[in-house]
């Protein structure tokens, strides 16, 4: 909200200022849609009133018009290598004639150490907050459309995670347990309660096995056959912002139509074994 608008003169020019929630800024107008444009900035401020610049919105739609850009204003572009590359020259030379203080140097590993201190832990914007499950599913929507690829382990974590899986693999098999497909040992354990409790008699991995549907070419979790009865044990990585994944959702689809069976989602953030046991014994 402005509270106060007043004029100055810098050099013969005039300013405009307005104070806005307790913030000094300059302002002035765009020279097609007269939207009022505020600048933090001294010298952006005094470059765009020179050129009479015009808002974002009117200089892409300007682009457009001239046959520079296909694509309408959505608060970005996609820069071609072109410009790009122009960009870079210009900040270098901008930094040569303002004579920045990092032209030319690399920070040191002690500076880079304490900038992560910094904003690691409390000093972390984020810390103790989480997003919501709307903006989880916008920010996971948003990496996809622009194919951002994810964090990358290190040649040293790569090894650590091979030599727990050969380990895992040689004790899973002198168990005689299950060794490919993986699987979950804590759903394999709140498999053995359900069939101690209700005496059903399933397959699972640790019990000769995961059942596999070879026309499909699926495994699942649980399938008890008198029952046709399938029960699948779904880890965080199967949802996106709280919502089931499609590839998951298509599975499901099929795995029923072929088997023709009842087929229950036990979600392990939110799984409460007792009622899921009392709900099973419906089924019997």
């Amino acid at each position: 909200m402005i509270e106060k608008t007043f004029f100055t003169t810098y050099k013969g020019v005039l300013t405009e200022w307005v104070i806005e929630d307790g913030q000094k800024k300059r302002v002035r107008w765009c020279a097609d849609c007269k939207k009022m444009l505020a600048y933090n900035s001294k010298r952006g401020y005094f470059s765009c009133k020179k050129k009479n610049s015009k808002c974002e919105s009117c200089s892409a739609l300007d682009k457009m018009n001239r046959g520079e850009s296909t694509l309408p204003y959505k608060g970005g572009c996609t820069l071609t290598n072109e410009h790009k590359k122009k960009l870079s020259e210009s900040g270098k030379l901008r930094h040569q004639k303002y004579k920045h203080p990092m032209l030319g140097k690399k920070q040191s590993e002690k500076c880079i150490r304490l900038a992560k201190k910094k904003f690691s832990g409390s000093g972390n914007p984020m810390f103790g907050k989480h997003h919501t499950k709307e903006t989880c599913q916008k920010i996971s929507e948003s990496r996809l459309s622009k194919k951002i690829p994810g964090p990358k382990m290190s040649e040293n974590g790569l090894r650590i995670l091979r030599q727990k899986r050969i380990k895992e693999i040689s004790i899973d098999k002198f168990n005689g347990n299950q060794v490919v497909p993986s699987f979950n040992k804590i759903s394999c354990l709140f498999f053995d309660k359900i069939e101690t409790e209700l005496n059903w008699d399933g397959y699972y991995a640790t019990k000769g096995g995961e059942y596999q549907i070879k026309e499909l070419g699926y495994f699942v979790d649980y399938y008890e056959p008198k029952k046709n009865l399938v029960i699948e044990w779904d880890e965080p990585r199967h949802y996106v912002g709280g919502i089931l994944k499609k590839d998951d959702v298509d599975r499901q689809s099929q795995i029923e139509k072929f088997l023709g069976c009842k087929f229950v989602r036990i979600n392990q953030k939110t799984v409460n074994e007792t009622e899921l046991i009392k709900e099973f014994k419906k089924y019997d």
